[in-house]
């Protein structure tokens, strides 16, 4: 799991905005994330990572949210999942 979906998928349980420091203690807690140096996730990383993403996060004063509808309309794909298939399709060389 990316640390985006990481975030997604706590935002979206607790259906509510989450301070950063609250986000990063509930991912690292859970175990959803593993950085490749082994360290816990740092609330500057979870801030960094939701600014990254606008389509799928807001971010204010510390606090992150989802970003409001961000899926499709009608059935039509939502960011996380044109994110990950962008992301599953070979790279060119």
């Amino acid at each position: 799991m990316t640390l985006h979906e990481a975030m997604n998928a706590v935002l979206t349980e607790r259906d509510a905005p989450m301070r950063a420091t609250d986000l990063a203690d509930a991912i690292n807690e859970a175990e959803l994330y593993s950085r490749g140096d082994g360290h816990l996730v740092p609330a500057t990383q979870i801030g960094a990572r939701a600014r990254r993403y606008p389509q799928l996060f807001t971010v204010s004063e510390g606090v992150v949210a989802l970003a409001e509808n961000p899926g499709g309309l009608d059935g039509a794909p939502s960011a996380v999942d044109r994110l990950l298939a962008a992301a599953e399709r070979p790279q060119r060389s």
